[in-house]
């Protein structure tokens, strides 16, 4: 390998380290090899139809064409190397003559329209992102977003150079910016695909030479079968995840914006639509630093509290008995915040990036049954209440404890028991509160106040920015004047006049209980572990509560729901056949399991 790479460098090709993911490769600004200047435009361009795998590890990548160099191209690839097309790799050609060009005492022609149309591709980009990011910087970011694990080398003659490319790692480019970078310049393949004499017709460029072809019959090299390449990653999977539990599901949106962003096209069908009575939540830091990558910190916090310690208190008479405070050095050890939120604010936020990234939501799409794909038609199947018929590459379970998905994943019904508890979720509105001096501390402080007593525990803390305030209260069924239900449900509507509101809770409490008027009622039944997340056919996945069912009212469900689809995003950001599909969901139940059910 060395004497090759030897050889290639004194024939006047430059070698370099970068990550040979799908064609992502080292992106330099400046000049390249042996005296020749890079006549080529400074945006990096995926060569998204050469022969390598997305979770190859980094390899050294060499440039795709260089003058003259076309009969040793063949020997990197042979070693498993990527390479670098060099139509839009190096620095940016808006000049029409490159004075340095002629250094060697050769005339070597300017830059060419396709360099000057990449470069003003890049310059549009660039003047869209503004703050003076330089094109250099505009390129890193297109490769960083267009694989999960791209490590591109850069370099600097000086200090300021090092800074304009270190910009990439602020710039979050939209899709439409991505889609005219990558068609500013037509995608040739080059040698033995397109000799001296022309292209093979297969190809269907029409640049065939028309001298050579009317002299005589030329047998062309057999173009690559597009199967086996990695062409438009979007058409490859359809992705459905359902869910039919009453709220549009976290999970599912969540799993919806992930599997878009990594190239893969998205419907979700939804029982209901995004405006149904919920209430409060509470996020981990692990889920809330994922929000905050996802919408940036601004967004974030226009519908969130921060929250700095956890209050308790004796639910019968209001008393303060103890309190958790989380130091500000232990929050920024976890990279996150502790975030109180209405659920309808985080449903509206996956729901806009979802569709912003693609994925078709639809709603009022419930869900009666699920089908397994047999050995002839692989792909599972959903049947709406409507009688239709939808069929997916494959199904995404995020339909939380009452699951369809995961009766047919484990082929026995989920058998669940009762715990005899009830939880009543509701919400107040400030401005009930704020006049009320008893009332008035609790929707303006930062912490989670859990009252607890015999039989009984009410928590609550403010949401929506501060304009609700929401409450849980776990009842023992003994003390319940409701009847039992004997189902899970998000939908049990209820007034607050089937709850005692006597002597059990102190003066502020029954005053909060009063000012809920409707309530949610969901029984608590407690779920066996899932085994199994991925059905026999390997095109069936359980995520969130389907696939390890929490209780209720709980802190950590929402987190590790985003979680879930954090990491099946990722994993299926690497896929190119749909062959690969098994294995990707074992590894993402390999890697979440374990977690989830500790």
């Amino acid at each position: 390998m060395a004497e090759i790479l030897a050889l290639l460098a004194e024939g006047g090709v430059a070698v370099e380290a970068g990550a040979g993911v799908e064609g992502e490769v080292l992106l330099r600004k400046g000049e390249t090899g042996a005296g020749w200047r890079s006549r080529t435009a400074g945006a990096p361009r995926i060569n998204r139809r050469m022969y390598l795998s997305r979770s190859a590890p980094p390899r050294p990548v060499l440039a795709a064409h260089y003058p003259g160099m076309d009969e040793t191209r063949h020997l990197p690839r042979t070693l498993g190397l990527a390479l670098r097309w060099i139509a839009v790799a190096g620095r940016d050609r808006h000049d029409l003559d490159d004075p340095g060009a002629k250094r060697l005492g050769c005339e070597i022609s300017g830059s060419c329209a396709e360099e000057r149309s990449v470069s003003a591709a890049l310059e549009k980009v660039a003047n869209e992102v503004g703050n003076g990011v330089s094109l250099g910087a505009v390129a890193i970011a297109w490769a960083l977003q267009k694989s999960t694990y791209a490590f591109p080398i850069v370099g600097g003659r000086n200090a300021q150079q090092l800074e304009e490319v270190l910009e990439a790692l602020n710039i979050v480019l939209i899709p439409e910016q991505i889609k005219s970078l990558e068609g500013a310049a037509p995608f040739v393949f080059g040698f033995p695909y397109l000799p001296l004499f022309g292209t093979d017709p297969a190809l269907g460029d029409g640049r065939g030479n028309v001298f050579v072809s009317s002299v005589g019959t030329v047998k062309f090299v057999k173009a690559p079968a597009r199967s086996s390449l990695v062409l438009e990653r979007t058409s490859r999977l359809l992705a459905y995840a359902m869910y039919q539990c009453g709220f549009a599901g976290i999970g599912g949106l969540a799993v919806a914006y992930a599997l878009s962003k990594a190239g893969q096209r998205v419907r979700v069908l939804e029982k209901n639509n995004l405006n149904v009575p919920s209430g409060g939540h509470r996020m981990t830091p692990n889920s809330s630093k994922i929000l905050r990558q996802w919408i940036g910190e601004e967004e974030l916090m226009k519908s969130a509290v921060r929250c700095v310690r956890c209050k308790t208190f004796d639910l019968r008479t209001g008393e303060a008995v103890g309190y958790i405070e989380w130091k500000p050095a232990v929050i920024a050890e976890t990279g996150g915040d502790f975030l109180l939120m209405h659920r309808n604010d985080l449903v509206r936020i996956l729901h806009r990036l979802a569709t912003d990234a693609g994925a078709i939501v639809d709603f009022h799409a419930e869900v009666t049954s699920v089908q397994q794909g047999t050995e002839e038609d692989p792909k599972p199947a959903v049947t709406l209440a409507t009688g239709e018929i939808i069929k997916a590459d494959v199904l995404v379970g995020a339909d939380g404890c009452k699951s369809l998905v995961r009766k047919v994943v484990l082929e026995e019904e989920d058998c669940a028991e009762p715990v005899r508890m009830t939880l009543y979720t509701g919400v107040i509105d400030a401005k009930d509160m704020v006049t009320d001096p008893d009332l008035a501390p609790y929707i303006s402080s930062d912490e989670w106040a859990i009252g607890m007593s015999p039989g009984r525990c009410m928590m609550g803390h403010p949401v929506a920015a501060r304009t609700q305030y929401a409450i849980h209260l776990f009842y023992w069924d003994k003390l319940d004047r409701l009847p039992q239900g004997g189902e899970e449900s998000w939908e049990d509507l209820c007034s607050i006049d089937g709850i005692s509101t006597s002597d059990a809770y102190g003066p502020a409490f029954q005053t909060m209980l009063k000012l809920t008027t409707n309530l949610i009622r969901t029984q608590w039944k407690n779920h066996e572990n899932t085994v199994e997340w991925v059905d026999s056919t390997g095109r069936m996945v359980l995520l969130g509560d389907a696939a390890h069912p929490s209780f209720p009212g709980g802190t950590h469900s929402i987190s590790l729901a985003i979680e879930d689809a954090v990491v099946l995003g990722s994993l299926f950001s690497h896929l190119s056949t749909i062959d690969q599909v098994p294995s990707f969901l074992g590894a993402y139940q390999e890697l979440r399991q374990r977690r989830c059910e500790l």
